[in-house]
């Protein structure tokens, strides 16, 4: 079946328009997350579909929001304020 024939909306129909995911497998994969009362992005990462990263970007352009890597932040330079 092809992708555009497939009613995804949000963050599924990115990963698919961005070629992270084909079409039937976001499909699969929502109605399965459905199922298991699972969120759609745990599923994914946690079957290996999409990674976190590749999907944090998805999102981050799909919604508007700037993505921040905190794993660049040095805590030694931080004010301690910002630490709590």
């Amino acid at each position: 079946m092809a992708a555009n024939s497939i009613s995804l909306s949000g963050l599924a129909r990115r990963l698919v328009v961005d070629e992270l995911l084909e079409g039937e497998a976001a499909k699969e994969a929502s109605e399965q997350a459905q199922k298991d009362r699972s969120p759609f992005v745990k599923h994914l990462v946690d079957n290996g579909l999409v990674s976190a990263i590749d999907i944090a970007n998805a999102a981050a352009d799909e919604f508007g929001t700037p993505l921040l890597d905190i794993d660049t932040l040095d805590p030694e330079v931080m004010p301690k304020s910002c630490l709590l």
